[in-house]
Parts: structure tokens; C-alpha cells; sequence
């Protein structure tokens, strides 16, 4: 019963004074996490639009047309945004020639972004089995850096818990400090 009644204690304890203070002291998570937000990182990413055509023809014209928009805009010289040259291609119908889909993307999350060379610019054409021809202009890389707590709030809560459990114990070892009855360890060696 007492081994029972001690853990219950420990259970409640540690539910005040590392669980719940983890999950519930706001100010202090966003202390810790601010801290060491650099171990919670997104990969390396692109900033990336993936285009995709009915016709190769048309998926291949856009390509040229996007590379050669973009060596003028590289030399400073006039060049047209992404939403005319669409428009140029799509037209006023209902039906478009060509779809895009901007995004930034890491590894696994789209299987065109995982097929293609992770370099700035204009990918090769991919054909699909449905007759459709996918191209990725890539924009920039996106370097590795700290993912916001939103999206990493139950790991921060953990690793919080954690250092608070440490410092719980620590505090605790200062406060009551181990002492040996040397006389009672010898007499259990010598038998």
C-alpha cells in the first residue's frame, strides 16, 4: 500500500510540476522554444510552380517563353509577370491550356518536386501517362531554418517537459543530498 500511495504521489507531482506546467505555462514554452528553435528546422526546401499542359507542345513553348523572361529580367530589362504570360497562353476561355500550382515544397510532399534537379530555373518536361506534360520553374532554394512553434508545439511541449523533469531533479538532489551509512554498505559487501 505504501509503494502504491508513493506512486501516486510521484504520478501527481510530476503531472504539477512537469506536465501540465509544460502544457500550460505559454510564457515559459515560447521562452524555451525561442531558445532552441534552431533544433526544430524545416529541410531544405523550393519555392517552386509546377506547370502542367494537355499538350506538349504548348508546355514546351511556355517553358522557353518563362526561361526567356527570365534571362531578360536577370539582364534588368523589361519582362512580363507570370500572370500575363498565363494569360497569353490561356486566353479568355473557360479552359485552360495550362495549369499551375505554386508552393514551397521539401522532399516528399510532391512527387514532380522530388523528380527534378533541385536547382533555380526550368525543369525538363515530364510526360504522364494521361497525355499530360508536367515542368517545374523553381525560384529559389529555401535554405533549412526554424519551423514556427504552431507547427511544432507537441515536440517543443515534450522537449520542455523534459528540461523540466531534469530541473525538478536537480533542484531536488541540492535540496536533499544522498548521504551513504558507509557502516551498513561494508556490512552488505563483507557477508
Amino acid at each position: 500500500m505504501k509503494e502504491y500511495r508513493d506512486g501516486i504521489l510521484l504520478f501527481d507531482l510530476t503531472k504539477d510540476k512537469v506536465w501540465d506546467k509544460a502544457a500550460n505555462d505559454t510564457v515559459g514554452l515560447q521562452s524555451f522554444y525561442e531558445a532552441n528553435k534552431y533544433n526544430y528546422l524545416f529541410d531544405e526546401r523550393l519555392n517552386a510552380t509546377i506547370f502542367t499542359s494537355d499538350s506538349k507542345t504548348t508546355a514546351k513553348e511556355l517553358s522557353e517563353t518563362l526561361i526567356r523572361n527570365q534571362e531578360r529580367k536577370n539582364r534588368g530589362k523589361k519582362f512580363k509577370s507570370l500572370s500575363i504570360i498565363l494569360k497569353d497562353y490561356n486566353g479568355v476561355s473557360e479552359v485552360n491550356k495550362v495549369d499551375y500550382k505554386n508552393g514551397i515544397y521539401e522532399k516528399g510532399d510532391n512527387d514532380i518536386i522530388d523528380s527534378i534537379k533541385w536547382k533555380e530555373g526550368i525543369s525538363r518536361l515530364i510526360s504522364h501517362e494521361d497525355g499530360t506534360v508536367t515542368f517545374v520553374m523553381v525560384e529559389e532554394l529555401v535554405q533549412p531554418s526554424p519551423k514556427p512553434l504552431s507547427i511544432t508545439r507537441g515536440f517543443v511541449i515534450s522537449d520542455y517537459q523534459e528540461a523540466l523533469e531534469k530541473e525538478w531533479v536537480a533542484e531536488l538532489k541540492n535540496k536533499y543530498p544522498i548521504v551513504m551509512n558507509e557502516k551498513a554498505v561494508q556490512k552488505l559487501f563483507s557477508k
